[in-house]
């Protein structure tokens, strides 16, 4: 995934163009009524480079067409 790389490198978030069905999707959705929710359960700190990658670049995209994210994180070892 390109995107991840741009993040990897330290590029700062930016445009997502892999994305942009989905957060269109939700923003249609939201606007008929529908709930969006993403959990993502029992995330071990310190955050695997994916898992920061999504916080930092996807999920400002799809929380701003509407959807609902929650992280449960643990620390490493639980």
């Amino acid at each position: 995934m390109v995107e991840l790389a741009r993040f990897q490198e330290g590029e700062a978030g930016g445009n997502f163009p892999s994305i942009t069905r989905w957060v269109e999707r939700v923003r249609r959705g939201v606007r008929a009524g529908k709930r969006f929710h993403r959990v993502h359960m029992m995330v071990t700190e310190p955050l695997s480079d994916y898992v920061r990658f999504e916080c930092a670049w996807a999920y400002r995209h799809t929380v701003a067409a509407g959807e609902d994210v929650c992280i449960i994180a643990v620390p490493e070892g639980q």
